[in-house]
């Protein structure tokens, strides 16, 4: 088992506006995400709790950040606030 948020990585954005504009305020992400993952287990990410501080709608866009020696997790529904995968490996434990 290994910690869930080193193996993927969302990007939240909203039309063409980025948060460098003045007077825009980056959109908050809230991702819920197990902590830890058994190979054979299908993962839900979760980041409909995620909002725009000026109301406009969100797009996602989610992709691994890495993926364990021998994995060809594919992500389902990407471009959704809740994607998901199957965990096709065991994950070593790397850090306490």
């Amino acid at each position: 088992m290994r910690r869930i948020s080193a193996l993927f990585a969302c990007s939240i954005a909203f039309g063409v506006l980025t948060a460098c504009s003045e007077g825009v305020k980056a959109p908050l992400a809230q991702i819920a995400a197990p902590a830890a993952v058994n190979a054979g287990s299908y993962v839900l990410l979760n980041a409909s709790a995620s909002q725009d501080p000026q109301g406009r709608p969100l797009t996602y866009a989610w992709s691994f950040v890495e993926r364990p020696l021998g994995s060809n997790a594919t992500l389902v529904d990407e471009h959704t606030a809740t994607p998901s995968f199957l965990a096709d490996v065991p994950v070593p434990t790397c850090c306490s």
